[in-house]
């Protein structure tokens, strides 16, 4: 039943309406999450209640927001630390076969512990969205009790006729049944990964998933919202009941502010570049700090690294190391970015105008890096088992120049005015009928 709310309108009037209750769940990094909270936070501001289930270290994030929280039973960090999750994030970049084989090792791993906590959640939501790895689940439990289902996306994975939109496409600049065909084997592959969570909740329900052919069903079938800018994924026509509404971010917190000694080094000289991979761990920390530290040298150009997952730790003067530093101030401040190409970090930049070059570890990430390249935004990247301090000091170089800036300035103009999270508030009022 939805629940009953009110809100201030001003001149002592009041509007009473009724709030879905909505459940959210959340699974990965934190670039996975974060854009998540946003888009709760932006159904929360209109009206209506929300639970997002995540990682246990993501409960004060997503509280701080005003949203109820469900752990989801496991930490993110300590799966990417995982022999698993360095295995399948530090060490697949070379041969995707692989990296589909590692990265279904790790989802059998987890999957019971999210379906003992999905299961009890039958029948407290009027709608339910789901990321990728729970679709399947949130299909099943949606079906279960009667609820609406919502797909949210962070890359497309629906399969299409453009290349544009295709994580593996045959015909990259054309429209072409090769490349549905190829988004429909990427689907196949990814529900070969992906449909134990959904296995494990239908086994605890005692009703049918459906294998991999349930988890296809629900991604093609269920409305889908993609957090994603329009300028990198442009909407095609085949893509009737998906919305693409631009990305889903938090705003900066008023609170927060730089330390001196970032702002001194940021000060002093040409802007750097930031290096950072995110939640990407390394198989070797003292071999990547020496590349970063050569690659500094020979270009001259002095770096800001983002030690992430990596535990790099480094004490040269080309070299500041920051923890979490907000991506929507950092970004204004440097020269470029190399990145690993997560959803997130590829599109913070884009909103920041400023140049690009993406190091693709696993996963979409080979697909950010194309369109960023294919959108002239930064020196075309490589492969994380390809990255050496010969590339990077050539980026570093080209990205010093300047010659990819006016570029990066006309697209992150166009971005900024995207408003990812009113439109998809409005998508889910939309489809749900609210």
């Amino acid at each position: 039943m939805r629940a009953l709310w009110q809100t201030e309108l001003g001149l002592g009037q009041t509007w009473l309406g009724w709030a879905m209750r909505i459940l959210v769940l959340a699974a990965g990094s934190r670039g996975d999450v974060v854009p998540i909270v946003a888009l709760g936070a932006g159904l929360r501001t209109a009206g209506h209640d929300v639970t997002v289930m995540a990682g246990t270290e993501f409960a004060g994030l997503i509280a701080s927001h005003g949203l109820s929280v469900v752990s989801a039973g496991v930490s993110a960090e300590e799966l990417i630390r995982s022999d698993l999750g360095t295995a399948w994030l530090a060490k697949s970049s070379h041969n995707p076969v692989v990296e589909l084989k590692r990265l279904t090792s790790l989802v059998d791993h987890f999957a019971p512990t999210y379906a003992e906590v999905m299961v009890p959640l039958v029948g407290s939501a009027d709608l339910i969205i789901s990321g990728i790895l729970t679709v399947q689940a949130a299909d099943l439990i949606a079906r279960q009790s009667g609820a609406q289902h919502i797909l949210a996306q962070l890359s497309p994975i629906r399969p299409s006729r453009s290349g544009a939109v295709t994580l593996q496409p045959w015909r990259p600049r054309t429209q072409s049944w090769l490349n549905a065909l190829s988004g429909r084997l990427l689907l196949a592959s990814a529900a070969r990964a992906f449909d134990a969570t959904g296995d494990a909740v239908a086994h605890a329900l005692g009703v049918s998933a459906g294998g991999p052919r349930g988890f296809i069903d629900a991604v093609m079938h269920t409305p889908t919202l993609l957090g994603a800018s329009p300028l990198l994924v442009s909407p095609p026509a085949d893509w009737p009941d998906l919305a693409v509404t631009g990305p889903w971010t938090l705003p900066q917190d008023p609170q927060w502010m730089p330390r001196s000694d970032l702002l001194d080094f940021l000060s002093v000289g040409a802007p750097p570049v930031y290096v950072g991979f995110g939640s990407m761990p390394s198989t070797d920390p003292l071999a990547d700090v020496a590349l970063l530290q050569s690659a500094a040298r020979q270009s001259g150009v002095r770096l800001v690294v983002h030690r992430g997952l990596a535990d790099w730790t480094c004490t040269s003067e080309e070299i500041f190391l920051i923890d979490h530093v907000p991506h929507e101030w950092l970004f204004e401040q440097v020269a470029g970015v190399v990145h690993h190409g997560g959803a997130g970090t590829t599109h913070a930049a884009l909103r920041a105008g400023v140049p690009q070059t993406i190091v693709a570890h696993i996963g979409d990430q080979p697909y950010w890096a194309r369109r960023a390249a294919e959108l002239q935004l930064g020196p075309v990247g490589q492969k994380r088992h390809r990255f050496t301090a010969a590339s990077l000091t050539s980026w570093l170089t080209d990205i010093a120049q300047g010659g990819y800036r006016p570029r990066a300035r006309q697209i992150g103009a166009q971005a900024g005015q995207e408003q990812g999270v009113a439109n998809a508030v409005r998508f889910v009022e939309s489809v749900t009928g609210w």
